[in-house]
């Protein structure tokens, strides 16, 4: 990583998340960022960050840019990747991709010309009682792994209690929101522990919530694979109780992982484990992608395969949100 501590690196947009990867560039000794915002608004959260601020693509390019995060709107994401794409950027693109599959072939045929690395930001594959659960499945410490089912329920109003959530990206359609597009990170998570190929799915989305959006408020998923797991994924805007699990059922246990709680329970007639981490906080996440991101940037040299994949799970995921 200490390869890249002075390369030119960008931040499209300088909202909440763009704001978090500022910060955590700087704590990893990164010297050398340039913003790009349309505004001139005074960082939020980050004060006078030492970072180089400019309002057009034509002055970003003229900074030689290695890299780029994208933390722009979802509707926003794909007409950004392409252009910095075209420049030869290697890209980290917040989650979802997109709204809409229109361009992404485009992307791909970029991404084979130019030799680009493209990671999306489902950031949650990172956490440690994730990858611990990931390793529990390969190694199929419980027996095979038959089935996923999740929850992920938030109150949207109090995501940004200092902002109108009517204005928010995720309320808005033409902006890419919607329960299942923002809420997209249990969906990659299925995807990622099923480790299968999606054969089937059904989306059921709900728009009868009182809340003031023009998308869904809800979405019930259902996918299917090839070695036969299925997942079940509930997603709400309405709640006014945080709720958020996933739940694993194998041949010889059941495991929950409650991500509030930072919890992982094992359970089966023998025993119940408890395995919990104390001192977590969500910036690891984040942080250990970015370390990811730019580790993958120094030890390959053909990125192709590792984009292409990327791209296609990202492509099944803007399908499933899609479709109802």
């Amino acid at each position: 990583m200490n390869n890249f501590i002075s390369k030119p690196i960008a931040i499209i947009g300088a909202g909440s998340i763009g704001e978090r990867y500022i910060r955590l560039l700087n704590n990893l000794g990164f010297n050398n960022i340039v913003v790009y915002r349309r505004s001139n608004k005074i960082f939020k959260d980050i004060g006078s960050a030492n970072v180089k601020v400019v309002h057009s693509f034509e002055g970003l390019f003229a900074e030689s840019i290695y890299c780029a995060i994208i933390a722009t709107p979802t509707h926003l994401h794909l007409e950004q990747a392409i252009l910095l794409a075209e420049k030869g950027i290697h890209l980290l693109v917040e989650k979802p991709l997109s709204h809409t599959l229109d361009g992404i072939e485009e992307l791909k045929k970029i991404v084979e010309k130019n030799n680009i690395f493209i990671h999306i930001g489902y950031m949650m594959r990172f956490h440690p009682l994730i990858l611990e659960l990931k390793a529990i499945i390969s190694d199929q410490e419980y027996g095979k792994l038959i089935s996923v089912q999740s929850k992920w329920a938030e109150f949207l109003p109090d995501w940004h209690p200092w902002e109108d959530y009517r204005l928010s990206y995720a309320s808005n359609k033409k902006m890419g929101g919607g329960v299942a597009l923002t809420l997209s990170h249990d969906i990659d998570l299925a995807i990622y522990l099923a480790a299968g190929q999606l054969n089937m799915f059904s989306t059921y989305k709900n728009y009868c919530s009182s809340l003031e959006i023009d998308v869904e408020s809800s979405a019930d998923i259902i996918l299917k694979f090839d070695n036969n797991i299925i997942a079940n994924i509930h997603l709400n805007f309405f709640e006014k109780i945080n709720e958020r699990y996933t739940k694993l059922c194998f041949e010889n246990a059941t495991i929950v992982f409650n991500y509030l709680e930072n919890k992982l329970t094992i359970r089966n007639k023998e025993v119940e484990k408890v395995r919990t981490i104390d001192s977590f906080e969500r910036d690891n996440l984040f942080r250990d992608q970015l370390i990811y991101f730019f580790s993958m940037l120094s030890y390959n040299d053909n990125y192709y395969n590792y984009s292409i994949e990327n791209l296609n799970t990202s492509s099944s995921i803007i399908k499933i949100c899609n479709n109802d």
